[in-house]
């Protein structure tokens, strides 16, 4: 009987042990806290870098078990644009998306991409090129992790081109238009063209096309889809300037500090893998989209030629190295920097129509 007794006492404590071991992974994964992070955004849920951020948002919920969730509030309807640097600063939100081009003087040299034109349309390649200038100018994450905030990813944006109501293909074909944009640099290549950049919100342009007020907009493609600017102007001219990459999304430190070390890694370990991932769908999906116009909705597409870009360059002259003037007058190093854009780009195989990017102007 006491032998029977100590074989079941035996069996029971054989069963508590496995019972213990089986329930601390769950203990221990009930103990890490669950939180939700507000993510907000000035563009509509269909816009590229909204695209790439609710992604982001899906792989690091996966990978974290469902214990970091997101809620997103787009189009404007937390902040509104040019306010995404505030919001960060104050902690009204978590994370967001921003543009440097909405910060000229605030975020100088991440405005590389509005401050150079004719740049490769290619964004795989404008990874490469952002990722070895933020190793070499740590100035330009902080310039944008000053406004109390971490940088989670670079994603890309789709390459700028024309949606104009007549046929643009020489230089000489714009002037005299008003076309839609927005930003400091991309007027500066207009005008002496005899070109009008009109700055203008891109829910605006649709009406102003329509009725004549303007004649055209400069945007990339893929930001025009909630817009549907095509259906007032039929022409897709492929200019191939600006853009690419450099939409930081960012969160901010408040949020940031709440986050475990092992978290906080995961954060960045996808958004490293989101900035390449962003660029690639970008390459594929404005290819895609854009034959789906040509088929649909009867947008003709005009290749610019690179002559007439050499033309334009040309009108250009020394004003395309007004960008790294702005950059020295702020105390950076403005042409060192814009010399290591092009020497990047040039190695990775673009060749630029701008003569004097090979030839940079005293400072």
């Amino acid at each position: 009987m006491r032998c029977k007794r100590k074989t079941i006492g035996c069996v029971s404590l054989f069963i508590v042990i496995t019972l213990i071991f089986l329930i601390m992974p769950f203990n221990s994964a009930l103990s890490k806290d669950s939180i939700t992070l507000t993510v907000a955004s000035t563009w509509a849920p269909d816009w590229p870098t909204n695209v790439f951020m609710k992604m982001w948002e899906e792989k690091v919920t996966k990978a974290t078990d469902g214990r970091i969730k997101f809620r997103n509030f787009w189009g404007g309807s937390m902040v509104r644009m040019g306010e995404e640097a505030d919001a960060l600063e104050s902690g009204t939100i978590d994370i967001i998306c921003t543009c440097a081009c909405f910060y000229p003087t605030d975020m100088p040299m991440n405005n590389i991409y509005w401050g150079t034109f004719f740049i490769t349309p290619d964004s795989v390649t404008q990874v490469k090129i952002y990722r070895k200038l933020r190793q070499e100018f740590p100035q330009m994450d902080q310039e944008i992790e000053k406004h109390n905030c971490k940088i989670l990813f670079l994603s890309a944006v789709d390459t700028y081109g024309l949606f104009t109501k007549t046929p643009i293909k020489r230089v000489e074909d714009l002037k005299g238009l008003k076309i839609t944009g927005i930003g400091r640099y991309h007027p500066r290549f207009f005008k002496p063209i005899g070109c009008e950049l009109v700055s203008m919100h891109p829910s605006d342009r649709y009406s102003a096309i329509q009725t004549g007020v303007v004649d055209g907009d400069f945007l990339p493609l893929l930001f025009t889809k909630p817009y549907r600017y095509w259906e007032v102007a039929k022409y897709r001219v492929l200019v191939g300037s600006g853009g690419n990459h450099g939409m930081p999304h960012c969160i901010s430190l408040n949020a940031w500090s709440k986050l475990s070390p092992e978290d906080q890694k995961i954060l960045l370990d996808i958004g490293y893998e989101m900035e390449m991932e962003s660029a690639r769908w970008c390459d594929t999906e404005r290819e895609r989209f854009l034959k789906e116009l040509e088929k649909n909705e009867g947008v003709e597409t005009i290749a610019f030629p690179f002559e007439e870009k050499v033309k334009w360059c040309q009108a250009i002259g020394d004003s395309l190295w007004d960008y790294a003037r702005d950059l020295e007058k702020e105390g950076l190093p403005g042409f060192d920097f814009v010399k290591a854009y092009v020497r990047h780009a040039e190695e990775l195989g673009y060749e630029f129509p701008c003569t004097s990017y090979k030839n940079p102007p005293k400072k």
